[in-house]
């Protein structure tokens, strides 16, 4: 939608504005006009909004190989950075409903029969409950921010082992901040002889930029598995 749109936008122009990841986000290209945003019609008569951005160099982090102890510090690092700029961010677009929401990650109870392994939905089901009973009622007493809610490894670059750039602000929403972190572990821990030991880098590095609670530090490998669990679901259904 164009709010969103817009949203992403004023997102991307606060960080290159108001942080030390200017050079690691997207820039806007302004139109001859001087506004971000040009409106273009297709030969059906349909309006599009259409936008530029600028290109970021580097390579994907899901083609880098290996994730080093310094690239999952310096990855951690990197998103505290954005949510500590974030921090007096805020837009009307953001306080919305989305699936990808963490918050309201108990939503895919109603889709676990999609899921046609019996095992791999009782393991998914395992983790919801464990979500409902005791980590669900305990975000709403979190600190909430806007964050970028979707730092898979195919929304990040990487070069010489560190982070180089951050893109796609598409999923962008006002939540619980330790829901950054989270997305970012269930990702970063996939394939990992020790998934846990390569989590600890990205929580360190994350802490060293924006310091996270001890509730939000227990609350992250409940957190952390629903991202995961919330995918397998909607990739199911």
């Amino acid at each position: 939608s164009l709010e969103v749109l817009e949203l992403e936008n004023a997102l991307m122009a606060h960080l290159t504005r108001h942080s030390p990841l200017a050079n690691l986000t997207p820039g806007l290209v302004l139109n001859t006009e001087n506004a971000p945003i040009t409106h273009t019609t297709a030969p059906d008569g349909t309006q599009f909004p259409v936008r530029l951005i600028t290109h970021l160099p580097g390579k994907l982090l899901a083609h880098t190989k290996p994730h080093s102890p310094a690239l999952l510090h310096s990855l951690g690092h990197t998103l505290g950075q954005l949510d500590a700029a974030l921090t007096n961010f805020d837009h009307p677009a953001a306080h919305r409903e989305l699936k990808w929401d963490l918050n309201r990650a108990s939503f895919i109870a109603n889709y676990l029969e999609f899921i046609p392994d019996a095992a791999q939905r009782e393991l998914v089901q395992g983790f919801l409950n464990q979500f409902v009973q005791h980590t669900q009622s305990r975000l709403a007493h979190l600190r909430h921010s806007i964050i970028h809610n979707d730092a898979n490894d195919y929304n990040i670059l990487t070069a010489n082992q560190q982070i180089s750039g951050i893109f796609d602000f598409g999923d962008a929403l006002h939540t619980a901040t330790i829901s950054e972190l989270a997305i970012a572990a269930a990702y970063a821990s996939l394939h990992k002889p020790d998934p846990l030991a390569a989590i600890v880098h990205l929580v360190r590095g994350y802490h060293a930029a924006h310091p996270l609670s001890e509730e939000e530090v227990s609350l992250l490998f409940s957190l952390s598995a629903m991202r995961l669990c919330v995918s397998v679901t909607m990739s199911a259904y």
